[in-house]
């Protein structure tokens, strides 16, 4: 089985040579490393210059800005039977690969595999939770993460994060991340639309914390982490995954996850009865209000969206 790294980088040469040492100490290493780096970008690719590394490398450049137009560029450059997806600030640990290789070997309808982005300096620095659900869709839309706090046993998930994805080429099946995600270069939310199609095709997705990356949350150049969005960036992030359930869930199903995006939906892009519930927990009114009104008008573009394109019909 050939395995290939995707990497998109843009701006963080430090992080990056912390990322390329790790990959240099897997046990399994990469068939072929795939770096997606703007030509503007001249520190990241000063660094390559002067690195070398034991395995094939292929640095391709963008055909635009963002991580949707970089992963899609990277996707059309691999070469492995499974594409392993991680960012430039993680740390990759030693068996990796190895523990992707054998779930991948050991499963042919396996589609997608997460694992564990221990964030360095944050609530998943310890052991992790075995309780926890961790990457799946309620059945009334309610969408539930926690990839870096997880711990126990592999188990089935609907989505994958993609700081720590791998995916077999064959599940892409041409697949590319939808170019009508919005953001100001991170595009929050693409992998739900891509592990929700990849799941929808038929294939298995699995979330197993042993497959583990350290990850070193560097200072973003476009697009902030959560803690940090504009409302801007919180319209895209409620917009993109409105979307991608819009698309990937059918029947009622659908129906009931957007109706409840719009009556309910999350604290920290809430519907009118979270909203009420965060009024009456002593969160100030106007900032609320703020809120409501943009993950409000998110949601609705992105039904607007659908149903001009069509998407998931």
């Amino acid at each position: 089985m050939k395995l290939s790294v995707l990497i998109p980088t843009w701006r963080r040469p430090k992080s990056l040579e912390r990322c390329l040492a790790a990959l240099r100490e897997q046990v399994r290493p990469p068939d072929q490393l795939v770096l997606v780096v703007r030509e503007d970008d001249q520190a990241s690719h000063e660094l390559l210059s002067s690195t070398t590394l034991p395995f094939p490398v292929d640095v391709v450049a963008p055909g635009d800005t963002g991580v949707v137009a970089a992963l899609n560029t990277g996707f059309d450059r691999v070469g492995g039977e499974v594409v392993a997806i991680t960012d430039d600030d993680t740390e990759p640990l030693p068996d990796w690969l190895a523990r992707i290789e054998a779930h991948f070997a050991a499963a042919p309808n396996l589609g997608a595999l997460g694992g564990r982005d221990r964030v360095v300096g944050s609530d998943s620095a310890g052991d992790g939770d075995p309780r926890l659900a961790v990457g799946r869709i309620l059945w009334f839309g309610r969408v539930t993460g926690n990839h870096h706090l997880g711990a126990g046993p592999p188990r089935r998930a609907d989505i994958v994060k993609g700081a720590n994805m791998a995916v077999r080429r064959a599940a892409l099946d041409g697949k590319r991340l939808d170019t009508a995600l919005r953001g100001q270069g991170a595009e929050h939310h693409w992998e739900i639309d891509l592990s929700l199609a990849i799941g929808a095709a038929g294939w298995d997705l699995l979330y197993d914390p042993a497959v583990e990356v350290l990850h070193h949350e560097a200072e973003r150049f476009g697009g902030q982490r959560e803690e940090r969005m504009t409302a801007r960036e919180r319209f895209d992030a409620a917009h993109n995954q409105e979307l991608a359930l819009l698309k990937n869930l059918r029947g009622l199903r659908r129906a009931v996850a957007a109706a409840y995006g719009l009556l309910v939906g999350t604290r920290a892009d809430p519907g009118p009865a979270l909203a009420l519930e965060l009024i009456l927990r002593r969160s100030p009114p106007g900032e609320v209000a703020g809120r409501l009104r943009t993950a409000t008008a998110a949601r609705l573009a992105a039904l607007r969206e659908w149903r001009r394109s069509g998407l998931g019909d």
